[in-house]
């Protein structure tokens, strides 16, 4: 798209004809309520957050959701200035590492595969999987 613009006075390195890399603000919103992006969720359709309250409980919450910009969603009802959000975070890779009282071992006993001399693609007492 091309947009020409008037420019007022003489900014130092502006000439005529010259390209620029412009933003142009289409409307400006203050005193709005926004929360992160990735908060928000949809449960049958409806935009919902998960409010954790002072006792640690956590309450999924109806919202109404209106401009997204960035990784900020705005809220316009359902949140109160001060409300806690929950946001789940995701790190790839990340496997189990770091998860405690649980035996994560993948089945085997003591978390090791058997050993001994196996047919080509057999396990013990296992048929072929190749």
């Amino acid at each position: 798209m091309t947009v020409v613009a008037a420019v007022a006075g003489a900014p130092e390195g502006l000439y005529d004809g010259v390209a620029v890399t412009a933003a142009i603000v289409d409307e400006r919103r203050t005193d709005v309520l926004t929360v992160a992006s990735a908060a928000v969720t949809s449960v049958d359709g409806a935009s919902v957050v998960i409010v954790k309250h002072a006792d640690g409980t956590e309450v999924s919450t109806p919202v109404t959701v209106d401009a997204t910009v960035g990784n900020l969603t705005e809220i316009t009802e359902g949140l109160a200035e001060g409300d806690e959000v929950v946001v789940a975070t995701f790190t790839p890779g990340s496997g189990n590492a770091g998860t405690t009282g649980t035996d994560r071992t993948g089945g085997f006993p003591g978390g090791e595969m058997p050993t001994g001399d196996f047919p080509a693609g057999q396990m013990p007492g296992g048929s072929n999987n190749g």
